[in-house]
């Protein structure tokens, strides 16, 4: 009950050794991993008390609520935070998400740095049209008119973007 004034999701403790935690098929469609485990053995966790229309997430292996989403409200119990439940958290508050990639990625809302954690392509998507989008190392134009551009980005490479 402690936290429920706080949040306004009730839970309970639940004891045993919970280190399983299982995506629920709408947890899997936000890009959850269908299982993981938590940091070491906890002997105690919470559990979520479900509400007719909570979007579960995820649960314990024996069935209890782990993460909940409630309207735009996410209450995650678990130990660790998957960068796709922190994506998806933005989202349900409205933040704008320059890209849906794993990266690093840094704004001020006229520049960007990306840092490749791996090699990949990344969509980058601005919150509305630019004039012209350029690579501002050495100030060369990549695209014009447009909200989005793709950078190729090698894992440890860095690119900074510049737009207006």
């Amino acid at each position: 009950e402690q936290f429920r004034e706080p949040t306004g999701f009730r839970t309970t403790p639940v004891y045993g050794t919970y280190q399983q935690v299982k995506s629920t098929p709408e947890g899997k469609a936000i890009g959850l991993p269908d299982e993981w485990a938590v940091d070491g053995a906890v002997s105690m966790v919470m559990a979520v008390a479900e509400q007719p229309n909570d979007l579960v997430l995820a649960r314990w292996s024996d069935g209890k609520a782990a993460i909940v989403q409630r309207g735009n409200a996410i209450y995650n119990a678990t130990t660790s935070l998957p960068w796709e439940l922190l994506r998806h958290a933005a989202k349900a508050a409205g933040v704008h998400l320059y890209t849906d990639q794993e990266c690093v990625f840094y704004t001020d809302d006229h520049f960007a740095v990306l840092h490749g954690i791996r090699e990949e392509t990344v969509t980058v998507t601005l919150p509305a049209k630019a004039n012209g989008i350029y690579d501002a190392t050495n100030m060369l134009l990549i695209a014009e008119h447009t909200d989005k551009v793709v950078i190729p980005l090698k894992f440890g490479e860095t690119r900074i973007l510049y737009w207006k």
